[in-house]
């Protein structure tokens, strides 16, 4: 009998326990879209701590799996994963990279994006997932790819977050409220830094007007309605350099390190992390296409042996680490701040989007009134001119006479 109350009391507690964790628990979706798993690493990482905290979370990939290994609920729609691996089947990134040419060619990029919205949406899953009546309080969207994911955020009339996992595209900085100028803004895959000569930056102008122009004509006449476990262990103290592709994940990784790196930019935001890491002195930049075994070697003992990479990878270590808390729980807290406020405040949005007009952003107002002004400065001067030589010459002529 005793034993009979004290489970039924344990059972009550447990209960109320439950109970207490509900309260405050959130219903959280995350989309990512990416053609490789590397994509879905942040959102695991970030689930684990959700989950931990009492919310709920779902996540669609196109990796079966990586959800429940993360605690979440699992989508994984079949058209979404036979799409993937059909076109990422045959890819050779390396290979590609080593003789000269692109490991993917724009339009094949461009196409990825609409085709594998298409998979994702027409899939029987993804159908029934939409008429189910589920709600949810905030939507977690790669960055990569996340023009089709908005589908989602409109239909659950719920707040959004981006979470990049490649270097960051303007368009969707921009919809959050966040636009950066061409200026100091590379192409996310030409290679540049923030620091542009004349020519770089007109280069980089052309490619994002290049884009948006394209991504208008997709919108408008194409588009359908509708790890490995084998890489070792992170963080050995024994490692003393990194040989990386230029992930940006993998730049975050040997920056926490605090690791000089060489790096091999293979594709999409590679190059632009490559020149940025180089740039800053921590990182070796090399090209695939004409790559020997003596030239990496090579590489790697400048890496290892040049303590200048070595104090510029310290110096950026201390930069990422020096935070009041860890950038998980950093992750965390955002999550749930735009949580608790039911979207993201008129405040964290920059005034450039939110309050200004194309022609303030631009200046273009400012402009047009100082070429009024000088205008009429310019032209009241030629008049008064003009009627100082009339007047002269008239006061000639009475002298002559």
């Amino acid at each position: 009998m005793k034993y009979s109350r004290i489970s039924t009391l344990f059972y009550l507690l447990m209960m109320f326990s439950d109970l207490l964790a509900g309260v405050n628990s959130d219903s959280i979706f995350m989309i990512t879209m990416g053609g490789t798993k590397s994509h879905t690493v942040p959102f695991a990482a970030l689930s684990r701590a959700l989950v931990a905290r009492g919310h709920n979370v779902t996540m669609l990939s196109a990796f079966p799996g990586v959800a429940e290994d993360a605690g979440a609920e699992e989508l994984c729609p079949d058209g979404l994963v036979e799409y993937v691996n059909d076109f990422t089947k045959d890819w050779d990134l390396l290979g590609s990279r080593m003789k000269g040419d692109p490991p993917i060619s724009p339009w094949k990029a461009l196409q990825y994006g609409y085709q594998v919205c298409e998979a994702t949406l027409s899939d029987p899953l993804t159908k029934h997932f939409l008429h189910s009546g589920r709600n949810f309080d905030l939507l977690l969207l790669d960055g990569a790819y996340s023009a089709c994911a908005l589908g989602f955020v409109h239909h659950f009339s719920a707040p959004y977050m981006l979470i990049n996992t490649v270097g960051l595209y303007l368009a969707p900085l921009a919809a959050l409220g966040n636009p950066e100028p061409f200026a100091i803004t590379p192409f996310f895959n030409s290679g540049y830094t923030e620091k542009m000569n004349v020519m770089q930056r007109m280069a980089n102008g052309a490619a994002h007007i290049f884009c948006r122009a394209m991504h208008w004509l997709l919108l408008t006449f194409t588009i359908q309605p509708i790890l490995n476990k084998a890489f070792g262990p992170s963080g050995h103290p024994k490692v003393v350099a990194l040989v990386s592709h230029g992930g940006l994940l993998s730049m975050f990784e040997a920056a926490y390190h605090a690791k000089p790196t060489i790096m091999l930019p293979v594709f999409c935001d590679h190059d632009a992390n490559a020149a940025k890491a180089a740039a800053d002195g921590y990182a070796i930049k090399l090209e695939l296409q004409g790559l020997t075994a003596d030239r990496l070697v090579a590489a790697i003992n400048r890496a290892i042996k040049d303590p200048t990479f070595r104090h510029k990878a310290e110096l950026h270590s201390r930069y990422l680490l020096d935070q009041p808390i860890s950038p998980l729980e950093s992750a965390v807290f955002w999550t749930e701040y735009i949580l608790r406020h039911r979207g993201a405040p008129r405040h964290l949005q920059g005034a450039a989007l939110r309050d200004l007009s194309f022609i303030e952003w631009l200046y273009l107002d400012i402009l047009t009134l100082l070429l009024v002004a000088f205008y009429c400065v310019r032209r009241t001067a030629t008049l008064i001119s003009k009627c100082a030589t009339r007047m002269n010459c008239t006061t000639k002529k009475l002298k002559e006479h």
